[in-house]
């Protein structure tokens, strides 16, 4: 009995076996049992690969081995720059990356199970922008001095960056910030001048191109016959920069009227002389013609230059001399004198302080010699010698040693104190002052406030009031007490002539200054103008 029941335990355990065996087939082949499912790929593709900064690019996931039963999610991450996408596909913000290589990385996700997710990544690239490029060209390429050229550039950037432009010349001026520009020749010398074209993007890269002009010396035509034979001469001749240069035209004819052509500034122009400004030439040497027109002849014509060199000996200027000069309706001052002054009032004084004032000031002006004591009969310009120069008074000036202080008068007669006040204009006073031009100036709202009043004023510049004046120094008397007047212009005057070359160096602006100091030290007369001085005195430039 005990060996039939051993014997029947493995009939049975086989027979479980093969029950449970028949089982799972029977549920494999009715579905009711799956096979493991296969892990989920993925794989990412990207469009373009390589990119400049701010470009677009998309990027594409695909995956297998997905439940088609299931919805799938996608996530995205890059090493550097926005991705920004929920589905199979995401776009990758480049506008703030520099140029190199990036990693964006793709999640695709069915379930919790790490068989149910995965990973997959591809690598981006971003280029730099290429430079910009230019061309540059002048229009004319040849001209003469003082003329002008138009200089064309053509720029550009290979990914259409925005570009600027900008202009620099090696003499002359370069006026323009598109892709025209205009080339002044003024104060450039004869010969070559290079003109340098810069393009930027506005990543700051840059791009360099240079085109020359041709500054051509003037031709001088020959004298048809029976013209007259002129001398252009130009004195000093050798200068450095900054230094005045006088112009002058030999024989000097009563009713000649003369033409100044020149590259350079003129700082004030006559019939017989000229001042050349040279404060901003570069060194070279510079042509200057002058065209001599007289009445019954043919033009005339000569031609003369000068040389601004940094190491020209520097000539010393003389003390200044003051002289008073009448002004009279139609006139016009006679030029290339050092500085002018003007006594300015817009009516005639009517309260006694009033004429005392002014009767002290002009007082101070006739104290003055004339020009005709300095040599200066006629006023003739230029720089006379000795020899050459008349000798009507003690000695023979250039115009460049004298410095006048004007009064504009009604008709000429005796320079007195009775005469001058007589005779004051102030129709011919109102309109000098109307040349300063207050709207013109850097500060016309001050300049016309200090203009407002009646005066009298001291204006002084460094080019008559009948010309074109730079720049002017204000002074207000009109406040000043009686006894005042007269030792302010007398004061200031002084100071005047103690300055040596008012083209060169000294201005109007440190003329105010020194004045302002020297108030502190004159004493107890002009006690009653120092609380007012600095409301008297001002500097305007155009």
């Amino acid at each position: 009995m005990g060996k039939t029941e051993a014997k029947a335990r493995p009939g049975r355990r086989a027979k479980a076996l093969t029950a449970l065996a028949s089982a799972f087939l029977l549920s494999y082949a009715t579905g009711c049992l799956h096979p493991p499912a296969a892990p989920v790929v993925c794989s990412l593709g990207l469009a373009p690969a390589a990119a400049y900064p701010g470009d677009p690019i998309i990027v594409t996931g695909t995956s297998a081995s997905l439940d088609p039963t299931k919805p799938a999610t996608w996530t995205w991450a890059s090493t550097s720059g926005t991705v920004s996408g929920t589905s199979i596909t995401a776009n990758v913000n480049t506008s703030n990356l520099a140029s190199g290589t990036y990693t964006v990385t793709g999640q695709v996700s069915q379930g919790t199970k790490p068989e149910q997710n995965a990973d997959c990544q591809a690598r981006f690239t971003i280029k730099s922008f290429e430079p910009p490029t230019i061309s540059c060209s002048a229009t004319p390429s040849t001209i003469n001095p003082g003329e002008s050229a138009t200089v064309i550039v053509s720029g550009v950037s290979p990914q259409n960056r925005p570009l600027s432009y900008s202009y620099a010349a090696t003499a002359g001026t370069v006026m323009g910030s598109g892709t025209t520009a205009t080339f002044d020749s003024a104060g450039a010398p004869t010969g070559t001048t290079e003109i340098s074209c810069s393009v930027a993007d506005d990543k700051g890269q840059t791009a360099t191109a240079v085109t020359t002009v041709s500054i051509s010396a003037p031709a001088v035509a020959p004298l048809p016959h029976g013209e007259l034979s002129y001398t252009c001469a130009a004195m000093p001749s050798s200068v450095r920069a900054g230094e005045p240069v006088v112009l002058s035209i030999a024989p000097r004819i009563p009713g000649d009227s003369v033409i100044w052509q020149s590259g350079m500034g003129i700082l004030d122009a006559g019939v017989d002389t000229s001042v050349i400004d040279t404060k901003n030439l570069l060194p070279g040497n510079f042509p200057v013609v002058a065209k001599i027109l007289h009445p019954g002849l043919p033009t005339g014509e000569c031609l003369t230059s000068f040389t601004v060199d940094p190491h020209a000996p520097v000539a010393p200027w003389p003390t200044l001399n003051i002289v008073r000069i009448p002004l009279m309706p139609g006139q016009k001052e006679n030029s290339s004198f050092a500085v002018y002054t003007y006594i300015l009032y817009r009516r005639r004084p009517v309260s006694a302080q009033e004429i005392e004032r002014f009767r002290n000031i002009l007082a101070a002006v006739a104290a003055h010699d004339a020009p005709e004591e300095f040599g200066q009969h006629s006023l003739a310009p230029g720089f006379e010698s000795p020899a050459s120069a008349p000798h009507i008074g003690k000695q023979a000036t250039s115009r460049r040693e004298l410095a006048p202080i004007v009064v504009p008068v009604s008709a000429d007669g005796p320079f007195t104190v009775d005469w001058l006040f007589d005779s004051y204009d102030p129709a011919l006073a109102s309109q000098l002052l109307a040349n300063l031009n207050c709207q013109n100036t850097t500060k016309p709202n001050n300049c016309r406030n200090r203009l407002s009043g009646d005066g009298p004023y001291l204006i002084s510049t460094v080019v008559r009031l009948t010309g074109h004046p730079e720049g002017f120094l204000v002074q207000d008397l009109g406040q000043t007490s009686p006894e005042v007047g007269g030792e302010w212009v007398s004061d200031y005057m002084a100071m005047v002539t103690q300055k040596k070359n008012w083209t060169n160096g000294y201005t109007l602006q440190q003329a105010s200054l020194d004045f302002v100091k020297s108030l502190d030290v004159v004493g107890s007369n002009l006690a009653g103008a120092k609380t007012s001085v600095k409301n008297a005195i001002a500097f305007f430039t155009f």
